[in-house]
């Protein structure tokens, strides 16, 4: 009992440049009709909208070995005293950690940390640094990873957006979405019809590049493409480039024959149109007929 399906995806993210953003008469009602969502949305988000205290730093680092004696520990504190009074005197930071610092991860951006949050460093570190004014420079400090300067080049405070603050953001990015899934539901319908007339799915919507589908090349999809599946069987639990499709894969083993499938079915936030390519129903004869050769071949797989 095995098919084999050719089909095509139509994702909301297929068509979110062609949604309008809401005005706010737009708004206003989608926010009344969808006040649990946005709640939700905001709930799942949290961590977007409540941020800690983060600074954008650079560093120098000295490393050290992890059994480094009281007399290296001594030499690369020394050695990063003279960094600092270079800084201090005037040097470039970035310029003294492009040609000083130990870090290979930095070392060729001037020591660029990027935004770092207290949590990221060990809590010596993280003192000093987020202690300090944005443009200053940490004395040495000693960590398990070796002796650092760090500059601090800017400071952001703890950022705690309430509900109220950040819902009609949310409920634009919901509405962009329900708009963009309509139109990817528009489209799929679209697509219905005109196999429905007579067209194909690999005629209407060919691969963009070398006949290989981007689904294929693990590429994102910027439009719908048609897709052939391998064949599988009534025993799967997914459809093959595709995965959990419970609908789809209820219609394909309900078809006797090759053929369009009735209707554009919902696969997680976009539609799939399909159409059976190959069809073969279970024969009691045939199986009667290879029963010994399947009985070998289990038994070889144990």
């Amino acid at each position: 009992n095995q098919a084999r399906v050719v089909f095509a995806r139509f994702l909301p993210t297929m068509y979110a440049d062609k949604v309008v953003a809401p005005t706010p008469a737009d708004l206003a009602p989608f926010v009344q009709a969808h006040e649990k969502e946005i709640k939700d949305y905001y709930e799942a988000n949290r961590f977007v909208y409540q941020q800690p205290e983060r600074v954008h730093a650079r560093q120098v680092l000295l490393k050290l070995p992890p059994n480094a004696t009281a007399e290296q520990k001594s030499a690369a504190t020394a050695r990063a005293q003279a960094l600092r009074a270079e800084i201090e005197g005037g040097k470039d930071f970035a310029a003294v950690a492009s040609a000083s610092s130990e870090d290979p991860g930095t070392k060729a951006n001037g020591g660029d940390l990027g935004w770092v949050e207290r949590g990221n460093w060990e809590p010596a570190l993280a003192d000093a640094a987020f202690g300090l004014e944005a443009g200053k420079v940490t004395q040495p400090v000693e960590t398990k990873y070796g002796i650092h300067l760090v500059k601090v080049e800017e400071k952001k405070p703890a950022q705690e957006k309430t509900l109220e603050q950040v819902r009609d953001e949310i409920a634009t990015t919901l509405y962009k979405k329900d708009k963009a899934q309509a139109l990817a539901r528009a489209e799929a319908d679209k697509a219905l019809a005109q196999v429905k007339a007579g067209k194909g799915l690999a005629e209407l919507f060919p691969a963009e590049k070398d006949g290989q589908p981007a689904l294929l090349r693990f590429e994102t999809e910027t439009r719908p493409e048609a897709v052939q599946t391998d064949t599988f069987t009534a025993a799967s639990a997914s459809v093959p480039h595709l995965g959990p499709a419970p609908d789809l894969f209820t219609a394909v083993f309900a078809t006797k024959s090759p053929g369009l499938l009735p209707q554009a079915y919902p696969v997680g936030e976009g539609f799939v149109v399909g159409q059976v390519t190959e069809r073969q129903l279970p024969d009691d004869t045939k199986f009667a007929e290879k029963k010994t050769e399947l009985r070998q071949q289990a038994q070889q797989a144990f």
